[in-house]
């Protein structure tokens, strides 16, 4: 009994040591700094924390479940459906970064979406008007 025990642990390490691990995100096949500059804006203030309320605000508004609003780390991550959304709040000079990655799928497989138009309109335009302040391109 003992000895089968020990067969089947053996062959399940060795089955799983086969397994090749994929990573569930599928990134763009868009070049990063193109990515990097549909997916940031600036806002004219230094002020992060009433910014990263703002990105609240505007996941709220838009009929995302805010998942977790990390202060420390500035991080705020949301769903909708088969949305799944991060944005990271940073400073940046006189200025506030957001950044904000859009997947669509599931926790098993994804797709970044990489449409700048999405990001405008959906996200940034919403947050532009909760901030009062405009939407800047990066630098």
């Amino acid at each position: 009994m003992i000895r089968y025990a020990f067969a089947w642990t053996v062959c399940a390490a060795l089955a799983l040591l086969g397994c090749e691990e994929k990573s569930p995100r599928q990134i763009s096949e868009k070049p990063e700094r193109e990515v990097v500059a549909m997916q940031t804006r600036h806002f004219a203030t230094n002020d992060t924390r009433a910014v990263l309320r703002g990105v609240v605000a505007s996941f709220s508004d838009g009929g995302y479940i805010v998942k977790r609003a990390d202060l420390s780390y500035s991080l705020v991550t949301a769903i909708k459906g088969w949305l799944m959304a991060e944005a990271r709040v940073t400073p940046y000079g006189a200025s506030t970064a957001v950044q904000l990655d859009v997947f669509v799928g599931s926790q098993f497989a994804s797709q970044q979406v990489d449409a700048p138009e999405f990001y405008q309109k959906t996200f940034y335009d919403r947050l532009s008007t909760v901030l009062g302040l405009p939407a800047l391109p990066p630098p």
